[in-house]
Parts: structure tokens; sequence; C-alpha cells
């Protein structure tokens, strides 16, 4: 399937609503292990947000349709539901956290297992075939050195390994990121958590914000490419028309790996006119990003004008930016 959204120049940017949770149960009294239950809930910033952002502190092992608040207090149409093993705190049995004083102890400290088999985390409400910024925080407990986490989302797969000593938030160790999580056409968007195996996997709480996709125009001599960040586990295909008004879009160059870094393709030559769009495959339904270029000029389908900015050392042209 393929993404079904528009992507136009925008003269403003408006931020986008960042959604933050936190699990907070800790089976471990019912063990006779202590730690507090539930755990503290997390604010402020993390990988994503700012001072005094708000999350969601959810208190149990399981819940269906929870309604979740944006990071600055205000209701969402997003809602959760979860299933876990249980719920622990790095504090019982004697045990520690090296995120003990640190602005992400809340966050890190206490966390949800999978008990050795898949769980999951359903959200509903999302803007439907969208893109969004997804941040997945793993484990933190000391004595739990060496666990990887395994998280599934769009049928992509990424893994984090806890060191047992890191008090930073690093990329890979204690969370991982998806920059083009993808809603299907309803507005759901699926998590699936679990372990190496039969081991166990944790998720201590999670952001999602939508995601801005950029498009970047440039002129080498007569030519012009196009460039965008691509995310790995996602394929690309540039698409242009001469008018918008021709019938069907045509597709420029092969189909392009994401790789998690920017790729090029090229697109126009001389001094005519075309409208391009960069189309996103995976399992779940697609968005498209609109670009005009002619000339030095970006232009959006409903006529408003961005002048190319000259990069005078390297003579090559980039558009302002461009947000979902």
């Amino acid at each position: 399937m393929v993404l079904s959204g528009i992507l136009f120049l925008s003269v403003g940017a408006i931020p986008a609503q960042l959604i933050n949770v936190d699990f907070n149960q800790n089976n471990g009294l019912s063990w006779g292990g202590g730690g507090p239950n539930p755990g503290p809930t997390m604010s402020g910033a993390a990988v994503l947000g700012t001072a005094g952002d708000q999350w969601n502190g959810i208190n149990v092992n399981s819940g269906t349709n929870i309604s979740l608040k944006h990071a600055d207090g205000t209701a969402s149409t997003v809602k959760m539901t979860f299933t876990s093993g249980g719920g622990y705190d790095a504090n019982s049995f004697g045990g520690s956290t090296p995120f003990a004083g640190t602005p992400w102890d809340a966050l890190m400290e206490d966390y949800l297992y999978n008990s050795g088999a898949p769980k999951t985390i359903a959200l509903s409400g999302l803007a439907t075939n969208s893109a969004y910024n997804l941040i997945l925080y793993n484990a933190a407990n000391t004595n739990a050195a060496g666990r990887t986490t395994y998280f599934i989302v769009n049928g992509i797969a990424q893994s984090s390994t806890w060191d047992g000593t890191s008090s930073t938030l690093i990329a890979g160790v204690d969370y991982v990121e998806f920059s083009s999580a993808l809603s299907d056409g309803t507005g759901n968007l699926a998590i699936t958590y679990t372990g190496n195996g039969s081991g166990e996997g944790d998720i201590d709480g999670f952001q999602i914000q939508s995601a801005t996709f950029r498009i970047n125009a440039l002129c080498i001599n007569t030519n012009t490419a196009i460039s965008f960040l691509t995310q790995a586990g996602l394929n690309y295909q540039p698409q242009y028309k001469n008018n918008l008004t021709d019938a069907d879009w045509t597709p420029f160059g092969g189909t392009i790996a994401g790789n998690n870094a920017v790729q090029l393709a090229g697109g126009l030559t001389g001094g005519s006119s075309r409208f391009y769009r960069v189309q996103v495959s995976t399992n779940a339904p697609a968005a498209l990003s609109l670009l005009h270029t002619s000339g030095t000029n970006l232009v959006n389908a409903s006529g408003a004008i961005r002048r190319l900015k000259r990069n005078r050392r390297s003579r090559h042209y980039a558009n302002e930016s461009m947000r979902l």
C-alpha cells in the first residue's frame, strides 16, 4: 500500500502536538519486592518535548480505549489499548537505576514487561494515512544489563539493548526512534514489543508527534534535483507531473530504499516546470509530498511562492522548509 496525504509549502510552521505516555505499574509489590506502586510520572522533556510538558501516567497492566492528553494538557482524539505481562519498578528487591537523580528518572525507573510473549500497544484516533515521529523507551534497571527489547512498527523492527550503566538517553541503548511511523486509513497505529526469543522485553513509555517530511530542491547548472530524508525499512518513489491537471503521476528513477540518511533524485532539466511528489511504500497506507519547481522559485498548488536561496560556495539552491 502507499500513503495518500499531500504535503505543501507553508509560510509558517505550526508546532505539531506531542503526546507523552509513562507506564507506572509495579507488580513487584505483590511479590514482596518493594518499590513504589504506582511509580512516579514523568514530566518535562525527554528525546522530544520541552520543560513543563505533561505526561499520561498509566498505572495499570493493561487497558482499553484510554484517552490520552497532549503535552500541553489539552485533550487529544487519540486513545490507547495495550497489553503486558505486568509492570516493574527498578527499585524493587533492593535494585536501582542509574537514572536516579536525573530529569528522566520517573520515566526510566518503571516499565511494562512482555512476560515471554509479544505484547501490543494500539493507538487509534490519529490522523489518517499520516507519518509520526515515535520514540519508544526500554528498561533502565541496573540488574537487567544486556536485556534486548525489539519494537515492531509497520512491519519494521528495531532493537535496543540496555547496558545497565547509562544515565542519559541513548538511541539503541535505552530507546529507539521510528521517524516515519505510519498510521493507516482509519487513524490506527500498532506497536509490538518483545524480548529476544522467550527473553524479557520492556517498555517504559513512549512519545509520538506528527512528523515533518521535507522535500528540498537544488539546482546544479541547468539540472534540478530533489532530496529528502529516508527511513530504513521504507521505500521511496519520486514522481512528477508537468501540470497538476495531468491525469497521472510519472515515476522518475527507480525505487529508493530508505537508509536513515538524505537521498537524492535527479529530476528537471532546462528551464521548464514540473510538480514533484515522493510516494512512500510500506505495509500501511501512504503519504505524499508535493513540490513545484520552476526556475528559482518553489510554488505550491495554492500559489504561494518561496524563493530558492543560493549557496554561493556550491552554487546549489535549496528550498525553505516544508511541513506535513
